[in-house]
């Protein structure tokens, strides 16, 4: 196309004549479907294609393609590419690529991302990426990267992270079906879940809630699981100091197990009531650590601290009960061994 003479609105009223040629001798069904030209400009109303850039364009079937480069060598038919070398060479079709480098080599169909260099280079189908830089380099199907670098280096199918730079550290590892939600959180291995700031996997199967800094968990809700498991390592305590004999025993003795309905639910539960343990805990002034109050008010339980008491306590018991019971033995056996043996009586025989 020739470039046209410089004219007071810079050509735009000589470019949207020539549009408005064009769009009348095409046919009803292959409408033209932008309204003003540019000398880069190219339009194929047999195909439905549209590009509009230096090099814009491969002229495959319902492609549209704008800004320099864009679509440069594609091979996949139904894409759009918006933005300088946004979906330059991809080879799946229905390929969506909205900013400056935006899905720029993807071997996968129906590819959507949008930010600068999104879905930069991955081999994947329904691959989602949002953000700058987000889902790179990943090998797997139905993919989410939402957020500033989300998703990087990760393979396997389904894998979702959202969050600035969430998923960014898969290594290349086999990241199936896993979630990481939140800033820098990461999964070590399939079917595994991240959730919270900092929050970094360790295991397949596994899910990490949180960073070291956290120190709660709530829910009113009732937790369900195979097992329970309790970090206890000594180098991560300190102050560590021997439990009271007297006020354990004293824990052991007075505490009361009950089971209940709680307000709402119809599932009866086993436990103690905080209140009652709280009694306890002014009677021998010691475990003020054992019952706290929630923000709402209500009244918890450490449980597990708790439970430590009453068994400190029970095992005292237990231990002076074998004691009274081994001296009661040693009582019987000395008694026994000292008693004088019976006296042997003859007998007459009968008359």
């Amino acid at each position: 196309m020739t470039e046209p003479e410089v004219s007071p609105d810079g050509g735009l009223a000589a470019h949207n004549a020539t549009f408005a040629e064009l769009q009348a001798r095409s046919p009803p069904d292959k409408l033209l479907s932008i309204a003003t030209l540019s000398p880069a400009c190219r339009l194929d109303t047999t195909l439905r294609a549209t590009a509009w850039g230096e090099r814009a364009g491969a002229g495959l079937q319902g492609e549209t393609s704008v800004g320099f480069r864009a679509g440069d060598a594609n091979r996949g038919i139904q894409t759009t590419s918006l933005g300088s070398h946004a979906g330059t060479s991809n080879t799946g079709a229905q390929t969506t690529a909205l900013g400056n480098s935006a899905g720029y080599e993807n071997t996968g169909e129906r590819v959507t991302a949008v930010g600068y260099a999104a879905g930069y280079t991955n081999a994947g189908e329904q691959l989602t990426a949002i953000g700058y830089g987000a889902g790179n380099l990943n090998r797997g199907a139905d993919l989410t990267a939402i957020g500033v670098g989300a998703a990087n280096a990760n393979a396997g199918a389904r894998v979702t992270a959202v969050g600035a730079f969430a998923g960014a550290r898969g290594g290349g590892a086999d990241a199936s079906d896993s979630t990481m939600l939140g800033a820098n959180t990461q999964v070590s291995g399939p079917n595994a879940i991240a959730l919270g700031a900092g929050a970094i996997g360790t295991a397949p199967n596994q899910c990490m809630i949180g960073n070291a800094a956290l120190s709660e968990v709530r829910s009113a809700a009732t937790f369900h699981g195979a097992g329970f498991v309790v970090a206890s390592d000594t180098r991560a305590k300190r102050d560590i100091a021997p439990m009271p004999d007297d006020a354990a025993v004293a824990f052991s003795r007075a505490i009361k197990f009950v089971d209940f309905l709680k307000t709402q639910g119809a599932r009866r539960h086993a436990g103690v009531v905080a209140q009652q343990v709280r009694e306890v805990i002014a009677a021998t002034g010691y475990g003020d650590y054992l019952v706290s109050a929630a923000p709402d008010g209500f009244l918890e339980v450490d449980v597990i601290g708790l439970n430590a008491v009453i068994n400190h306590g029970n095992q005292i018991r237990l231990a002076a009960l074998e004691e009274a019971l081994r001296q009661v033995g040693d009582l019987v056996r000395d008694a026994s061994t000292t008693r004088a043996p019976p006296s042997h009586r003859a007998h007459s025989p009968p008359a």
